[in-house]
């Protein structure tokens, strides 16, 4: 009975976020391509951030840090990008391997967004 209600819990609740991840933020003037290279201890997400986008002709592109959390499937990123900014990631898990929410970044800007593996 011990070990049942062990393996039981054990997989309840928590997604292990380790690794790479791609994706995107969409917009309203552009999209924001996004590439993390995360490690999960725990509820505590850390890692490294990458951010590139096109704008009015020009190309943009930033690395820094990410720093959040991840509860109950639940996700929630800073990325740090430097002179680029931050961008807040506010996120569900869709399924093993997707991460599926919203993006906020500075100056109010606000879209949805996505990362998968």
């Amino acid at each position: 009975m011990r070990v049942f209600l062990l393996v039981l819990l054990s997989g309840c609740g928590s997604a292990n976020l380790t690794g790479a991840w791609s994706g995107e933020c969409g917009f309203e003037d552009y999209s924001m391509l996004l590439d993390l290279d995360l490690t999960q201890s725990g509820t505590l997400l850390d890692g490294a951030a990458a951010a590139s986008f096109s704008w009015e002709g020009y190309d943009f592109e930033f690395s820094g840090s990410a720093l959040g959390s991840e509860e109950a499937e639940v996700v929630a990123l800073t990325l740090d990008l430097g002179d680029g900014g931050t961008v807040v990631l506010d996120m569900d898990v869709a399924s093993p391997g997707r991460i599926e929410g919203s993006c906020a970044g500075d100056g109010g800007i606000f879209g949805g967004g996505w990362l998968e593996r």
